[in-house]
């Protein structure tokens, strides 16, 4: 294995770079989720700061609502928005649950707030069992995969899809009619039939009916009881082979400018599009630029046709189309792609040509730029 100075000495191609660019971070998440809000559903965040506890109710809390970190940069992102702020120091199910209920505006958990910028990124076929509000107990190791990828796999519409409970808290009745009431103000808030299932890889069918049968009197909904078994892993199917992007997928949010780039010896500037949610201006966050060139209008001006550049992924590539920036790639689509940060208010871009592209596929190492200072190359 080379190592860093042999590297150097060899070619400042391999030269290990220690400067690593900072990637987009979360800060601008709850200003553009409260700026987005509509005025009949304002929500209210909530800030539940992790205190380092452990135990049931931890487990409880961090499964099902999430938690963040009491770092500076976490409390400035919620300063500027309406949220309560709950503190795990120490744990107080109870009162979450309370404050959850009692909530008159929609209330937003730090895991719900992840959820909006994850989604599942195709379109899925209809599960009339998977579109419902899933309750999943025990404590085996598969109920805890299922609660954690529940929210994932659950339907994009319904922003609070699931609830674990231990086995201990099963046998705590108070406890679980705190919890129903919490889900029914959450859950009622969305639109569709309101049905509920309970599911347990760890419980037998019999506790899971007597489980089903007091839910049903505190929530007054249909719901059934389903022991699931290890070869199990309820998902829902991709809708055809090639599945369409899913409706409402972050993907789709993402800003998109069309525009016209006047280019002088190949070479023009391309404003730089912003994030949904803005960095802070002085940091150095950085995010990627995705290109859809069209391929030399001037090879096309009398046909219908306009296609664009559709490219391998080459490392060398990239770097034919942004020679002022080391961090561009291909993007998996076929376009080239730049990392820019806020203070880039525009984008260089050189249209390289047939010669070049061919090259840099079959032998890199030809190229004027990347032969410098490597005496191998040369």
């Amino acid at each position: 294995m080379l190592t860093a100075e042999e590297k150097a000495r060899r070619s400042p191609r391999y030269l290990v770079s220690h400067w690593h660019p900072e990637a987009l971070g979360v800060d601008g998440i709850p200003a553009r989720v409260w700026q987005g809000r509509q005025l009949h559903l304002e929500p209210t965040l909530f800030y539940i700061v992790d205190g380092g506890r452990e135990g049931e109710d931890y487990d409880f809390v961090l499964r099902n609502f999430g938690v963040l970190s009491p770092v500076v940069s976490m409390k400035e992102a919620f300063r500027d928005v309406p949220h309560t702020e709950v503190s795990l120091d120490p744990v107080k199910t109870g009162e979450i649950l309370t404050s959850l209920s009692a909530e008159t505006r929609r209330p937003i958990t730090p895991l719900q707030l992840c959820r909006m910028f994850a989604r599942l990124g195709v379109a899925t076929e209809y599960d009339p069992l998977g579109n419902t509000f899933h309750i999943g107990c025990g404590d085996h190791a598969l109920d805890f995969l299922y609660a954690w990828n529940r929210g994932w796999l659950g339907p994009g519409w319904i922003s609070f899809s699931s609830l674990w409970l231990s086995s201990a808290k099963t046998n705590d009745p108070r406890f679980m009619e705190g919890a129903a009431k919490a889900v029914q103000h959450l859950y009622w808030a969305n639109e569709g039939q309101k049905r509920v299932r309970l599911v347990s890889y760890s419980m037998e069918q019999p506790r899971l009916e007597e489980i089903a049968q007091q839910w049903r009197g505190w929530l007054h909904l249909p719901i059934t009881a389903h022991r699931l078994t290890p070869e199990e892993f309820p998902s829902p199917k991709p809708e055809g082979r090639n599945s369409r992007m899913a409706l409402g997928s972050p993907l789709e949010d993402l800003p998109t400018v069309t525009t016209q780039v006047p280019f002088s010896e190949s070479a023009g500037l391309v404003s730089t599009p912003l994030p949904p949610y803005r960095p802070i201006a002085q940091s150095q966050q950085g995010w990627m630029v995705d290109l859809d060139l069209q391929f030399h209008p001037d090879r096309y001006q009398h046909t219908n046709s306009r296609p664009t550049w559709q490219l391998p992924r080459r490392s060398g590539l990239g770097w034919l189309f942004f020679r002022g920036s080391a961090f561009s790639r291909i993007a998996p689509g076929g376009q080239p792609s730049c990392q820019v940060t806020v203070k880039d208010p525009a984008l260089q871009v050189h249209i390289p040509s047939d010669r070049e592209v061919v090259t840099a596929c079959l032998a890199p190492h030809l190229l004027r730029g990347w032969s410098i200072g490597d005496p191998e190359a040369n």
